[in-house]
């Protein structure tokens, strides 16, 4: 019987070039079997340049990235294709069909040719949509949905795949308070209890010391902390990156953006 891989999602010493613009410098990241790694930082700090290129769709310029403990560019493009499951920022395009035949789409990788899908596959296809909330929605167009309601079901056709690493951009953007509980709660649920390989971009603070089990910081393409939610969500470092003062609770669970630092403003804390 083979043994899982150590470290299932690698990238060392990476570095993405746009044009005449480097992008990322240096990055250097791993995420485990069963955790979930948080992404955060400002605007344009390279977060989904980094998810794109730990996909292979963004071109390295230094650097390498191991998948399962395999170099990325020895990787099949079929074999890739079970192995990562990526959500794009909004979910990505829509088209006029009925939702279950929408997330049906997430099993085409593990559908032999002119073979439709099998019992099992509309099993997975039944426990995404109940996992993201969105059976009701089963026969209705994708394109009838909300803004929120789409997200979600682009997410259980990323979960449809049956991945073992899943990337994730943004899932919780436009959701309301509940569903963003909701999809959190699922992902941290897929790492611990399937075993899987979360990597989330968030801009929400609490939900990225709540949920994630590691975060890293990026700032202008560069890792400017990574470690324990505890021990990234500083006000220190929040306010050198962010150029925000925060508000904590006690434990330091609800992290908020409290006031923005200026220089009328530097030094000051929140109440």
């Amino acid at each position: 019987m083979n043994e899982a891989p150590s470290i299932p999602l690698l990238a060392d010493a990476v570095h993405v070039d746009r044009g005449t613009r480097r992008v990322l410098s240096g990055v250097s990241v791993s995420a485990g079997r069963g955790e979930v790694l948080g992404l955060i930082g400002p605007n344009g700090a390279g977060k989904t340049t980094l998810l794109r290129a730990l996909l292979g769709l963004q071109p390295l310029a230094a650097g390498r990235i191991a998948i399962a403990e395999r170099a990325l560019e020895h990787w099949p493009r079929a074999a890739l294709g079970r192995q990562i499951a990526y959500l794009p920022q909004a979910g990505g395009e829509a088209w006029p069909v009925r939702v279950e035949r929408f997330v049906t789409l997430g099993r085409l990788p593990h559908l032999e040719p002119w073979r439709g899908p099998s019992r099992r596959d509309r099993e997975i296809v039944a426990e995404a949509m109940a996992a993201t909330d969105v059976a009701r929605f089963a026969h209705r167009p994708v394109t009838a949905l909300s803004g929120g309601e789409r997200t979600r079901v682009h997410l259980a056709r990323t979960l449809a795949v049956g991945a073992p690493i899943l990337l994730v951009d943004e899932p919780v953007t436009g959701l309301d308070p509940y569903h963003q509980l909701q999809v959190m709660e699922m992902l941290r649920d897929q790492a611990r209890e399937r075993d899987r390989t979360v990597v989330v971009v968030l801009h929400d603070l609490t939900l990225a010391h709540r949920f994630c089990d590691r975060l890293a910081l990026l700032a202008h393409g560069r890792i400017a902390a990574h470690g324990p939610p505890g021990a990234v969500l500083r006000p220190d470092i929040i306010g050198d990156v962010y150029h925000v003062s925060l508000f904590q609770g006690a434990d330091g669970a609800v992290t908020l953006p409290w006031t923005r630092i200026t220089d009328d403003t530097r030094g000051e804390t929140a109440a």
